[in-house]
């Protein structure tokens, strides 16, 4: 099976911008404040390193996926238990925000499962599916992000950033691991694919990574120049409810449910890939349906994890970036020294 190297972007451009919606800006805004813009320029920056590891690792045992590579039952398991589990509070915060901005009167569970059908279906093409899909989806994303960006670059007043810096040093470099976390090391789970299967090009790797992360930095820019940081921290979803001030030729307005729906295709391609990456774990991956499993046990645990909001939003500020850069950042470390594949 041979990947083209354009769909694969396509996957990395998704994971890149997923998690910054609801989570990591959140997180952004209370960290770093009115220079959550600089934590992001600097967490971009930095993101050299985790990239240039991933890169490493697939250079170094081109022919094999990352289950392979750790050869480790034990610490196999591990890693797909932590995916699961990062999925679904991932799924829990997409499925917040479409009960809480569109469909508050609908039962959560409801739009979990008509949510996760889809996701089932194209795991059950596979692989090659999640890319078409994934390629199809980059288009409309694209699209929707330059017109919503057009129609609210003019609205921006930049006295609403000042004064700079207001935020201690800590708390920028703190902000940045945030993002790294959350919009950098995702990544680590395209190493399920062998580099062997795909046509690499570094360098469309890379601009399609620095494209998805300044999305990024723009959706926050646009933010935090409209409505500054007071009112920004006071909205639910404040990169939503900028996009309120769009309207067509001055009096068509509620555009914002068109231009949120990129969102809904980040979490779908995210939690798509996701589901993908566990079901390799070799001791999964012999079982037929495991997809549809693994899937509705997504929606059960998503939906019992957090017993309110702010306990989801605490767990996702608080506790899970350290999770992710045990997983995402220092298993690939220790994987880029060992000398074979023997053992982990």
């Amino acid at each position: 099976m041979k990947i083209n190297s354009f769909n694969y972007n396509t996957l990395l451009f998704f994971l890149v911008r997923c998690l910054f919606i609801g989570i990591c800006f959140n997180n952004l805004i209370i960290i770093s404040k009115l220079d959550s813009w600089i934590s992001i320029l600097i967490g971009i920056i930095i993101s050299i390193f985790p990239l240039s590891l991933y890169y490493y690792i697939n250079s170094k045992y081109p022919s094999l996926n990352i289950y392979e590579i750790i050869n480790n039952n034990f610490i196999s398991s591990l890693l797909s238990i932590f995916v699961f589990f990062f999925s679904a509070s991932s799924y829990w915060n997409i499925i917040n925000f479409i009960s809480s901005q569109f469909l508050y009167k609908t039962p959560d569970i409801l739009i979990s499962l008509l949510f996760i059908t889809s996701i089932i279906y194209i795991n059950y093409k596979g692989l090659k599916t999640i890319l078409r899909v994934s390629t199809m989806l980059f288009y409309v994303t694209v699209l929707l992000f330059l017109l919503s960006f057009i129609g609210l670059i003019i609205q921006t007043d930049l006295e609403n950033l000042m004064p700079v810096f207001m935020s201690s040093n800590k708390e920028i470099i703190l902000g940045s691991m945030h993002l790294i976390a959350y919009n950098t090391l995702p990544l680590f789970m395209l190493l399920v694919i062998p580099k062997d299967y795909i046509k690499i090009d570094i360098k469309s790797n890379l601009f399609m990574f620095v494209f998805a992360s300044f999305m990024i930095f723009a959706y926050c820019f646009l933010v935090l120049s409209i409505y500054g940081i007071d009112i920004a921290t006071l909205l639910h979803f404040p990169e939503f409810h900028v996009f309120k001030r769009l309207t067509l030729m001055g009096f068509v307005k509620r555009l914002e449910n068109i231009f949120s729906v990129q969102w809904a295709f980040d979490y779908f391609i995210f939690i798509s890939f996701a589901i993908y990456f566990i079901c390799q774990n070799p001791l999964l991956k012999k079982f037929k349906f495991n997809y549809i499993v693994i899937s509705l046990l997504l929606v059960i645990t998503s939906n019992n994890m957090f017993s309110s909001n702010t306990v989801g939003y605490n767990f996702t500020l608080k506790y899970l970036p350290y999770f992710i850069y045990l997983f995402f950042l220092l298993l690939p470390i220790h994987l880029s020294i060992k000398k074979d594949t023997n053992s982990i």
